[in-house]
């Protein structure tokens, strides 16, 4: 996937939302319906902010579950567990 700049505010600095809580399903066995609920402003935690809902294909998922996986083992400093690739 190509590298997709990140968004920045007026002051060059990038714009972040901490993630409240999420909900995945699958849709008709084909696909994954994802909401993922964040803060806007810090009022927003108090109300459950406001949300962004992304439908994936299977693979799609795999791609960011081991994205994801992958940022936090290092941030952890947790070795990936034997027998898996890459």
């Amino acid at each position: 996937m190509a590298e997709t700049p990140f968004e920045l505010d007026e002051d060059g600095m990038i714009v972040t939302r901490p993630l409240l809580g999420f909900t995945i399903v699958t849709v008709a066995g084909m696909s994954i319906l994802t909401r993922l609920d964040y803060a806007e402003k810090p009022a927003d935690i108090e109300t459950g902010g406001k949300s962004v809902q992304l439908i994936l294909t299977p693979q799609q998922a795999l791609e960011v579950a081991d994205a994801l996986t992958r940022h936090a083992r290092n941030i952890l400093g947790t070795p990936r567990p034997t027998g898996q690739g890459h």
